[in-house]
């Protein structure tokens, strides 16, 4: 697993990241085919190759009957059916099923199979069995291809409680796993804020590194910044706000337009950790407030010549992930894990400041970027403090 900042495909993002990469911003990326058909998958995983990037295709059996987007594509689309149906699969359906992941891993040039998964829920060892069904049906593709296979751990919403997370994570560390391609369900939301959850989100991110696997943290956005804290070899983001965590009514909807058309550009900021509206709330802050808050790329230049006027909305998409790729790489290119909670923690401290910075001036944020800071820090020093062994036993083992 190619360890750094990977793109996570969303609604119309394949050609920016296509950009991206061929620029050298990112190691990798997912492609979905709830966005891509079949074919499309296939021109831009050469694409996203031929840039050096590694290629995986998420399956995305979370819901397993589902039939929006372009799922409809592949070959694995007819072993779909809904989760109770799902969970009588025959050996026959699996090994068609198992032939299908071949086929389209292959097609794609993936580096890695990504098994099917539904998400794990605390006590129901039916969906333990059925993912360890899927699992071993991926596992045959990986070890034919000769390519790793990884695990998919969708650490569901009933995960309430840090040991129930623990429970519910000893049947998917049982596999005989390659890595493992892990997301957390939140609750509902722009971006989590409640801090016991970002707590249990952490602990089960320790337990998948404490089997000195590799990690790959998908669906998380801007708390892609916790990722390499608790031990991730990698982590992929996107400026899509319905892949900053893991929902499963994204493949229960209709897709989507895009929408936003006419909301201003945000411009996301590496020291806020968060995003502001430009110009409209750019404009109202004290010069040095704004040359504080206005961390640049290349992408933003036309705002650090000008921060008053308007800017292209897709040019503060490439912006930000360019930043959240940028802090992942540097996150990764630390010692260990341990020293990324540092990294992290510092971040957070500097941005919950400039936040209190900002409201002591008078003004507060639309996007209530200062909602989400404390209660990460917090989560983040607590799992430090209550985990010591855990990141002693990863110093280690070198990460």
């Amino acid at each position: 697993m190619k360890r750094g900042g990977w793109h996570q495909m969303g609604y119309n993002s394949q050609k920016m990241i296509d950009e991206a990469l061929a620029n050298g911003c990112g190691v990798g990326a997912i492609l979905s085919p709830r966005y891509l058909n079949y074919d499309a998958t296939q021109k831009y995983a050469a694409k996203y190759r031929d840039s050096g990037a590694s290629v995986l295709l998420d399956p995305e059996f979370y819901v397993p009957g589902t039939e929006v987007g372009k799922v409809h594509t592949y070959p694995s689309a007819e072993l779909r059916s809904s989760v109770s149906e799902f969970l009588k699969i025959s050996d026959a359906d699996i090994e068609e099923l198992s032939n299908a992941i071949e086929q389209e891993n292959k097609a794609i040039g993936a580096t890695a199979v990504l098994a099917p998964a539904v998400p794990y829920e605390a006590a129901r060892d039916d969906l333990v069995e059925l993912n360890r069904r899927l699992f071993v049906a991926a596992k045959q593709v990986g070890d034919a291809i000769g390519i790793p296979t990884y695990a998919t751990v969708v650490v569901g919403s009933t995960a309430t409680t840090p040991e129930l997370v623990s429970e519910m994570l000893s049947g998917p560390t049982q596999l005989d796993a390659d890595g493992w391609y892990f997301h957390y369900e939140f609750s509902e939301g722009r971006l989590p804020n409640n801090e016991n959850e970002i707590y249990s989100f952490c602990i089960a991110g320790l337990t998948l590194a404490c089997t000195d696997k590799p990690i790959l943290n998908s669906s998380v956005g801007p708390l892609s910044i916790l990722s390499f804290a608790i031990g991730a070899s990698a982590t992929a983001v996107t400026f899509r706000q319905n892949l900053w965590g893991f929902e499963r009514a994204k493949w229960e909807a209709p897709p989507e337009s895009g929408g936003g058309g006419g909301a201003p550009a945000r411009f996301f900021s590496a020291s806020l950790w968060g995003t502001i509206v430009q110009p409209d709330e750019v404009s109202l802050l004290p010069a040095e407030l704004r040359e504080a808050v206005l961390t640049h790329t290349e992408h933003s230049a036309p705002v650090a010549a000008a921060p008053l006027l308007p800017w292209k909305k897709w040019d503060s998409y490439k912006h930000m992930v360019q930043i959240l790729i940028d802090t992942a790489n540097s996150h990764a290119a630390l010692k260990n894990s341990r020293g990324a909670a540092t990294a992290a923690s510092a971040m957070l401290m500097r941005a919950c400041k400039l936040h209190a910075d900002i409201a002591k001036a008078g003004y507060r944020l639309k996007d209530e970027t200062d909602s989400y800071q404390a209660p990460w820090l917090n989560a983040l020093q607590r799992v430090i403090e209550d985990r010591k062994d855990d990141y002693a036993w990863l110093r280690a083992l070198g990460r």
